[in-house]
């Protein structure tokens, strides 16, 4: 018991499969993640520069139910869980969320406007929107300050794709942008809306690090799992130039940069056991 409390005042990045990191968190970290954001493959049918994203719809949809199966104990009973999506798999999300985590604990479907580059798009409409679907563990879960949210996120408010773009070519440079960020304006709102300083967020999709990059400025602890290359790359360089106060974004940094890297779960079961004897 002593560990599972300890180990939350850690910072944690893994690079591993998030479903064999999600089980050992099960043993260090039950009941004690605040808040959990997560940007998983949409299953466009196209795969992408840094992750594959032509799953069969089934295929998809036990890929994720696996996963939040595991993510639900990890939540406080006033934790909450928000999940980027666009129409491809939105109606097979719903499901999978409500079965894991009851259709009476549904909070909202946001529509954030995040303006995508159009000529990119084979539809007959013009899409200039995707979705944050949102659920609480338990009806404790409250908003920070009372707060009450809109349903609709406009690019103004919490920032756009471009802008997710820039702030990538700032960190990484031109040639080696991510191929879909977040705005760090988007998971910040999310951030301060659930959670308090000290905190602890969770990203297991974290992709280029926006979570822990924005999590880390706001005092809040974070746990970030990648499999692949963007790990190092990407992540990695992120956090690092935060604990260097190099970070060209415009978000305050907070003063503790420690954290632990894990790219292998063994070292992960040895830290645990041995860290705090």
């Amino acid at each position: 018991m002593n560990n599972k409390f300890s180990i939350s005042n850690f910072n944690l990045l893994f690079k591993n499969d998030n479903l064999n990191v999600l089980k050992e968190l099960e043993k260090t970290h039950q009941n004690a993640i605040k808040c959990i954001y997560i940007d998983p493959p949409y299953n466009t049918g196209f795969d992408r520069e840094h992750y594959r994203d032509t799953l069969s719809r089934n295929d998809w949809k036990q890929m994720m139910q696996e996963r939040l199966l595991l993510m639900r104990p990890l939540l406080t009973e006033d934790g909450s869980i928000w999940i980027s999506i666009d129409d491809s798999e939105i109606h097979n999300l719903k499901i999978v969320l409500e079965k894991v985590f009851g259709k009476e604990n549904y909070l909202a479907t946001v529509t954030w406007q995040h303006k995508i580059n159009w000529k990119n798009y084979t539809g007959k409409f013009h899409l200039d929107h995707t979705y944050i679907v949102s659920f609480q563990k338990s009806n404790k879960f409250k908003f920070l300050n009372d707060k009450k949210p809109k349903t609709v996120w406009l690019e103004g408010e919490v920032g756009n794709q471009a802008e997710a773009i820039q702030e990538s070519i700032q960190i990484f440079g031109h040639d080696n942008v991510f191929c879909t960020p977040k705005p760090e304006r988007l998971i910040k709102t999310i951030v301060e809306l659930t959670t308090n300083p000290g905190d602890i967020v969770l990203d297991c999709f974290a992709g280029s690090g926006t979570t822990g990059a924005v999590a880390q400025k706001l005092q809040r602890r974070w746990i970030l799992i990648e499999m692949g290359e963007q790990c190092e790359t990407h992540v990695l360089k992120r956090i690092k130039q935060i604990s260097s106060q190099s970070d060209p974004t415009n978000i305050i940094h907070n003063a503790d940069n420690s954290f632990y890297y894990f790219h292998n779960l063994k070292d992960y079961n040895s830290f645990t056991q041995h860290a705090f004897l």
